[in-house]
């Protein structure tokens, strides 16, 4: 079992649900970082229904043992979803693994804010894994399903730029530094793409009705079979460390609009533009997309050639037009999910006419001919 809060003192249990984050347990996950904090009491709170859907999060709010406050107040327990369908898609795809690593190792490297992790664990004999983090309760989330604001959109667009350019071309990432991370092409990904895409493909086109485009019907058959060369980085281009989640649910603005990104259990090594596709065709409403795309993509281009670094414009829209493809195997593999929850389900409905809408704008599909 790995732990993000060092190898100085024995492992705390791994709890299978939020009863066993009780307060002994709680008080020796916040030791590291607050050595004299004594929980007295917790109450528990369930939040991100609809939102998250690889994982539960909780709101903890805390008494501490005498008069001073010894450590946060209030904070955020992730768990594993309960639903075995996909905690089997989570331990396909080393979901937890990912989440876990990334705050271990390179939270504290990227440019872009992400939350102050308390303590994290992952069990790889299991897939259980546990996050207890800082509450971004007074940052402003931002939602999916209604889209953002030019400014909000500009803003993420810049953070994006940020993290990307704190691993652009990096050897270390690239090499055996962090074995956990893998290129998006690596196995098993390519391979469960196409085992799902072919299993929820029917499923998918039935939940859309006469919402899908017939033109998007031969995607069916052919993104699963490319799956791996979507997600190549080609000889050509440099990589970096790709968040694979970037989407609104994901981020919260302060009053000044900088942006904390939390979610990072899809993070590979991959292509800049894959980020920059997933979240203009995620993210935005269709008409959002349609008025800033091109101001959305020189914010993006310019924030990187700020830090020094030059993103050749063909490469970049190849890049983009590649993740639009590929980012029809979200809405149809999340047809395996929970979607009982009335927002999970208009979360899907959206993002798969707006991924749709893209493929089709962009000039995706001249990719297959």
């Amino acid at each position: 079992m790995t732990d993000t809060a060092g190898t100085k003192r024995a492992l705390l249990s791994m709890p299978t649900s939020i009863g066993d984050v009780d307060t002994t347990w709680l008080t020796g996950a916040l030791q590291s970082c607050f050595p004299g904090a004594a929980v007295k009491a917790v109450s528990v709170e369930t939040i991100g229904t609809g939102v998250g859907l690889m994982g539960l999060l909780y709101r903890v709010t805390v008494d501490y043992e005498g008069s001073a406050l010894s450590g946060p107040r209030s904070l955020i327990v992730k768990l594993p979803v309960l639903i075995d369908a996909t905690r089997q898609v989570a331990a396909a795809y080393r979901h937890y693994e990912k989440e876990v690593a990334f705050y271990a190792d390179l939270a504290p490297l990227t440019a872009v804010a992400t939350p102050q992790v308390f303590y994290g664990a992952h069990d790889k004999d299991t897939d259980n894994f546990v996050l207890v983090m800082e509450d971004l309760r007074g940052l402003r989330p931002a939602d999916q399903v209604a889209g953002c604001d030019p400014e909000d959109s500009r803003a993420a667009m810049a953070a994006l730029a940020a993290h990307h350019a704190s691993f652009w071309d990096d050897s270390k990432v690239v090499g055996d530094a962090y074995p956990w991370l893998p290129f998006g092409s690596d196995a098993p990904t390519p391979q469960g793409i196409k085992q799902g895409f072919a299993a929820y493909w029917e499923p998918f086109v039935e939940f859309m009705d006469e919402g899908l485009d017939p033109r998007i019907l031969p995607l069916g058959d052919w993104v699963p079979a490319h799956a791996e060369d979507l997600l190549s980085v080609p000889p050509s281009r440099p990589f970096t460390v790709v968040d694979g989640d970037y989407r609104l649910d994901n981020l919260f603005f302060d009053e000044d609009r900088n942006v904390t990104v939390l979610d990072w259990q899809i993070a590979t090594k991959g292509v800049g533009g894959y980020d920059f596709g997933y979240f203009v065709s995620q993210s935005l409403t269709v008409e959002e997309r349609r008025a800033r795309l091109d101001d959305l993509a020189a914010t993006y281009l310019g924030s990187l050639s700020a830090a020094g670094i030059t993103y050749d414009l063909p490469d970049f829209w190849d890049d983009v037009r590649k993740c639009v493809l590929f980012c029809l195997t979200y809405p149809v593999q999340i047809m395996a999910l929970d979607l009982t929850d009335a927002r999970a389900a208009a979360l899907v409905r959206e993002i798969a006419n707006r991924s749709t809408s893209a493929i089709l704008e962009l000039g995706a599909l001249e990719l297959i001919e």
